[in-house]
């Protein structure tokens, strides 16, 4: 039986199963790591900081600098995704039109500066 682009006899997840075994390791460490770290007082003279639990999000949650800088993140992916939206569905209509030339036009776009 063959089921889409996978080759007859050949199982399906077979060239993704390396890649399943080693990402979430390497993904899931540094996420714990950093978390922990967070949980402590930052690192000074080489020595480790105490153990200070949630103070350090609690903090986060009155300061100025940090609202700041999450109005400033918001504000650029509310920018940007709106932005490749309609780039996006600009370009979707321009080609449904089938005009001559769109093949070049195309072409162009696919290239890498």
């Amino acid at each position: 039986m063959r089921l889409g682009w996978v080759a007859e006899g050949q199982p399906c997840g077979c060239s993704s199963g390396p890649a399943c075994c080693i990402l979430p390791p390497s993904q899931i460490y540094p996420l714990i790591y950093s978390f922990a770290a967070s949980l402590h007082r930052p690192y000074r003279g080489g020595r480790n900081g105490a153990l200070v639990g949630l103070k350090n999000y609690g903090d986060l949650l009155f300061d100025p600098q940090f609202w700041n800088a999450a109005m400033n993140s918001a504000t650029m992916v509310v920018v940007a995704v709106t932005i490749q939206v309609v780039l996006g569905v600009a370009l979707a209509m321009f080609f449904s039109l089938q005009l001559t030339g769109e093949s070049i036009v195309r072409g162009i776009l696919v290239l890498r500066c």
